[in-house]
């Protein structure tokens, strides 16, 4: 460490994690959202093409793949994608919003190392952020996911009109039984 510069004199032979937007597709329409995902947004790579670049990760020594969108559930071959991840020793995490969650796709997060699931602040906070009712439902399937031994954070992106919540995030975290990651 150079503390004149404040820098590491590191040098990776590849990144140490990787985030892959599987899916442009997405059931919500959140407020903040970075990737230009939605309904109508463009489906992705092939599986072939995607297995490509996760063997090609694999290769080049990537410890961690975090599967993002849009909504990455609503890939039907996630399961898969997963699988070969592992097959390459690298671990897995899915960002999801849960909303599509069915017993095909419990069993397909249940492959993965860690489900990352968004949470904003207190119901009417995070409604007003995902523009739907969906506080409920992703409190109802965060318990679900718990019953099935899924290992589950919290990923809370703190801004202006939620900063205010941090301690509420923080006991809800608590309250699930779940990590939090804000």
């Amino acid at each position: 460490y150079d503390t004149e510069s404040d820098t590491y004199k590191l040098r990776l032979s590849s990144p140490l994690s990787v985030c892959f937007q599987v899916t442009g597709k997405c059931n919500l329409n959140c407020k903040y959202c970075l990737s230009s995902s939605g309904k109508n947004a463009e489906y992705g790579l092939t599986t072939e093409e995607v297995k490509k670049i996760i063997n090609d990760l694999g290769t080049i020594g990537v410890n961690r793949l975090d599967f993002t969108g849009g909504e990455p559930l609503m890939r039907k071959d996630l399961g898969e994608l997963i699988d070969c991840a592992k097959k390459n020793h690298i671990n897995t995490i899915v960002t999801t919003n849960t909303l599509l969650l069915n017993k095909e796709n419990i069993e397909v997060l249940k492959k993965a190392d860690l489900v990352q699931i968004s949470i904003d602040g207190p119901e009417e906070v995070h409604n007003e952020q995902r523009q739907g009712n969906v506080f409920k439902k992703t409190i109802e399937n965060i318990k679900l996911l718990k019953e099935h031994q899924v290992k589950i954070r919290l990923n809370s992106f703190i801004y202006n009109s939620n900063k205010e919540y941090v301690d509420y995030l923080m006991d809800l975290s608590k309250e699930l039984g779940v990590f939090s990651h804000l």
